[in-house]
């Protein structure tokens, strides 16, 4: 299969695309300054208006500056004054009252500095004097300058249209030079076409000075929230579906679950719920003192430093192609940190399996009462960007992009469970680090050996108690890890622990965790069970 590495030319397909670059000229396309020059200096007040409506901005600038020496010679014998000029200036010079009125009162500067640091009053009539206009005009540069008139209403068009993105795919195959050695890559250009919606927002206020920023305020229909963008231009492209942009999916479900798992936790954190999800004492005052907001948005910033900065991307893409907050993707996203999960999990092998193959479980039922049952999703993330990373599967939940069940190409498995009851050996807990949800998406994503997952956990910066299961199917081999800011230690069948004869009796060749580190209802009940089943 080739394997896409990058986009590198785009081929527009659509006739409108030639309109556009019309529209980005003006009406009058290259020669508006001329046409905008020839409207100011003949008192045209209608063609000036319709140069400007196209080129708002041009009333403020130096607007000549962008124009030929002999552009200028043919429409003007002072044409060596006009070089850097504003149509004020020019409107002044040629005692054009209309035009100086009209650019007043959309807000034009009539102290701007143009030719020999002249302003507009001091060259009133110098290129055509006309006694009544030059005393209206005199009168209006002089008079105090009145609040500009309101902008003009926006407006809006949508369309679509394709676009035939050219890409380099690398092929595998045979080496001339070595047939039956090993295939190489060669380098091949596909076209693959597109469909895009854009939508564009025209906004044009004639009194804004170049430099202001415009603010354009746009939500999707399916989203509740508005976005504030800023922008200096008068003409703001909002993409949707474009190519390269993130195309909507599972929309209804993620909403769903991030929307519902929000209300749910806010109603045990300040609600009558009971604590169903375990939430620790320090989330819990926390909460209270900073609200469920602040007490989620203080663990992303403990935590941010440390997170790939990619994973933030992706999530603004989940963000965008369902139309859920951001912040609410977010704020969930931390929810593991304080939640943990109890669950149960094992990895058997050798003696313990028929096959003598690994076979790794992990029972994710810490919470069967809550939103967490009903949007449950696998999702394959398949490398083809030509790098060094493995594809994987991530078994968790609509639009959760961090991990705590899944495997990938090379053979690796994780799993996890919180530990509320831990006993002296955790030591201490940490809020600043690696949120485990992360470092377990990174052991999936970027790692293929046993030996390399083992140690991405010993080498990270931990933050709360948990146990972690890492397996390798090439190898057969498991260790569970007993995981916190002060530990690493990894377990193996040889050395379980914690070690009771009662309830955590060993196990040859097994590995087990029943819902905590000291559990020993479930520890007891999942001994009885593998034992049984045991070969």
């Amino acid at each position: 299969m080739p394997k896409v590495v990058e986009d590198e030319v785009v081929i527009t397909k659509t006739e409108q695309e030639g309109k556009d670059a019309l529209e980005a000229e003006g009406t009058f396309g290259a020669s508006w300054r001329i046409m905008l020059f020839r409207g100011v200096r003949d008192n045209d007040i209608e063609l000036v208006k319709r140069v400007c409506s196209s080129h708002p901005a041009a009333i403020h600038e130096h607007f000549t500056s962008g124009m030929k020496e002999w552009e200028l010679q043919w429409d003007s014998l002072r044409w060596y004054e006009f070089g850097d000029s504003t149509a004020l200036y020019i409107a002044s010079a040629y005692c054009s009252d209309k035009v100086v009125r009209w650019l007043l009162a959309n807000g034009v500067d009539p102290d701007a500095v143009c030719y020999s640091k002249q302003t507009a009053q001091d060259v009133i009539g110098v290129c055509t004097f006309k006694q009544e206009q030059a005393k209206t005009i005199d009168d209006l540069l002089k008079a105090d300058r009145l609040p500009p008139q309101p902008p003009i209403k926006p407006t809006l068009f949508a369309k679509i249209g394709y676009e035939d993105h050219l890409k380099t795919v690398y092929e595998e195959v045979m080496n001339p030079e070595d047939p039956d050695g090993p295939k190489m890559k060669r380098a091949k250009r596909v076209s693959e076409t597109v469909v895009r919606c854009k939508v564009s927002v025209t906004y044009k206020s004639y009194w804004l000075p170049p430099k202001t920023q415009y603010e354009v305020r746009i939500r999707a229909m399916k989203s509740p929230e508005w976005r504030t963008e800023r922008t200096q231009a008068t003409h703001k492209m909002i993409t949707g579906l474009a190519a390269g942009t993130t195309y909507e999916l599972l929309s209804e479900d993620i909403s769903d679950f991030f929307e519902t798992t929000y209300k749910y936790l806010a109603d045990q954190v300040v609600g009558s719920l009971p604590n169903k999800l375990g939430l620790p004492s320090w989330f819990l005052e926390m909460a209270v003192e900073k609200g469920l907001e602040g007490a989620l948005d203080w663990t992303y910033n403990a935590t941010f430093d440390y997170v790939d900065p990619a994973f933030w991307d992706e999530l603004r893409g989940v963000s965008d192609g369902s139309g859920t907050s951001y912040d609410l993707l977010r704020r969930i996203h931390m929810l593991p940190e304080a939640t943990k999960g109890h669950c149960s999990m094992f990895g058997a092998s050798d003696s313990a399996t028929k096959s003598g193959n690994l076979l790794q479980l992990r029972a994710l039922d810490w919470d069967v009462d809550g939103p967490f049952k009903d949007n449950v999703n696998v999702v394959v993330y398949h490398n083809d960007d030509g790098s060094d990373r493995v594809s994987w599967a991530n078994i968790a939940w609509s639009g959760f992009i961090g991990s705590v069940t899944g495997f990938n190409s090379q053979q690796l498995g994780i799993s996890e469970i919180g530990v509320t009851y831990p006993d002296e050996s955790f030591g201490k807990e940490s809020r600043h680090g690696i949120p485990f949800v992360n470092l377990l998406r990174d052991i999936l994503e970027k790692d293929s050996h046993f030996e390399d997952a083992n140690k991405r956990i010993s080498e990270a910066t931990r933050t709360c108690n948990l146990i972690l299961g890492v397996g390798d199917a090439k190898t057969g081999e498991f260790n569970s890890v007993q995981y916190s800011n002060s530990v690493a230690n990894f377990i193996t069948s040889d050395n379980l622990q914690p070690v009771n004869e009662t309830w955590h009796a060993p196990i040859e060749d097994v590995v087990y965790f029943g819902m905590d580190w000291l559990c020993p209802n479930y520890s007891e009940v999942l001994h009885d069970r593998v034992s049984h089943h045991r070969g």
